[in-house]
Order: structure tokens, then C-alpha cells, then sequence
């Protein structure tokens, strides 16, 4: 989700700064609240691509962890903790 957000912000960002200015309006419009005359600003001032940046590498760092912890060996030389036979705090069927 992280990912997806940062990435789209980015995009858009990038999009607005570097589209030419009839493009740009119209794009800021995509992002304007019914009733308001234009509230678009955060396109022209970089401040999707402030946002947007951190975000973007925040979730796919977090993709590489979770990737990393998925490859964790889980055969039959894996050390794992001794299975109890009962809960915590519950006696044992005698």
C-alpha cells in the first residue's frame, strides 16, 4: 500500500512539473474538491514529489524485507523451538 501510494504521488508529481501547462492544469483538476475554484496547488510546488519520493522507497524496502524473510530455510536442519503439548499456564493431561 505504501508502495501504490508513494509511487502514484511520485508520478503525478513528475507528471505536473514536467507536462507542458495546459496538460498540468488539467491534471490538477483530477485532484480538485467539487465546489472549491482550484486546489491543485501540492502539484506545482513539488509537494507530491516531497511526499511521494519517501514513500515510494519506504515500501519497497519493506518488499525487500518481507521478500528476505519469506526465503528463511524452514527444512529439516532449521532450528525450531520444542512443541508443547499444551498451552502456556495449562496443566498437562495426566
Amino acid at each position: 500500500m505504501t508502495t501504490g501510494a508513494g509511487a502514484l504521488l511520485t508520478v503525478v508529481g513528475l507528471a505536473a512539473l514536467l507536462l507542458p501547462l495546459r496538460q498540468a492544469f488539467d491534471l490538477g483538476r483530477l485532484f480538485q474538491f467539487p465546489g472549491t475554484r482550484y486546489g491543485g496547488y501540492l502539484l506545482f510546488d513539488g509537494s507530491f514529489l516531497l511526499f511521494g519520493i519517501p514513500l515510494l522507497l519506504v515500501g519497497i524496502r519493506r518488499w525487500a524485507v518481507d521478500a528476505k524473510l519469506a526465503k528463511l530455510p524452514q527444512g529439516p536442519g532449521y532450528l525450531q523451538q520444542p512443541q508443547q503439548p499444551y498451552y502456556p499456564g495449562q496443566q498437562p493431561r495426566q
